[in-house]
């Protein structure tokens, strides 16, 4: 189905109703508008508008999307940069606003609120396999790896696994075995 190209007017229509919806960053809204303007100057002219009247702001945008983050999913704060990045936001932006919103947060602390939410109903993997599938899931969530280390130990953990997954790690994040 070809879009219909929205004249200025509906084009801020268009964006006031989707920022309604939902928030966005800058980069996101350009996109949106790019895709249904007539013309570039029109989507660019809406965009000037909408910051004008404050609708987008990135710095606002990545301090509740931080915040949000932490407060809700208990996110590590790699994380949420990385998803903040995802949606087109500046890395400067996206550092400040996630050393803002994790200023003062113990990652040992968060990290175990996040793991006792996750291992709720069932006790902590033995199985070299799942163990690893743990750690795994934990990086993803945006928990160091010297972190996740220490509370899987904690949790008295195979040290044999653990020094296996010690060593995987090749500097990037990610163990041999996601790579």
């Amino acid at each position: 189905m070809v879009q219909k190209k929205l004249n200025e007017q509906e084009l801020y229509d268009y964006a006031v109703k989707r920022l309604a919806a939902r928030a966005y960053s800058i980069a996101e809204m350009r996109r949106r508008l790019d895709q249904r303007a007539r013309s570039r100057p029109e989507a660019h002219a809406v965009l000037a508008r909408l910051k004008d009247h404050g609708y987008l702001n990135d710095e606002r945008f990545a301090q509740s999307y931080a915040s949000a983050r932490l407060e809700n999913q208990q996110l590590g704060r790699v994380r949420v940069v990385s998803d903040l990045r995802l949606r087109l936001v500046a890395p400067e932006v996206a550092e400040r606003a996630a050393r803002k919103a994790y200023e003062g947060v113990a990652e040992a602390e968060l990290l175990r609120a996040h793991l006792a939410r996750r291992l709720r109903r069932r006790s902590p993997p033995v199985e070299p396999r799942k163990l690893a599938s743990l750690y795994r899931a934990l990086r993803r969530a945006g928990f160091s790896h010297g972190g996740v280390l220490a509370e899987l130990r904690r949790l008295r953990a195979d040290p044999e696994v653990l020094e296996k997954l010690e060593t995987e790690e090749d500097g990037t994040g990610r163990t041999t075995e996601e790579s």
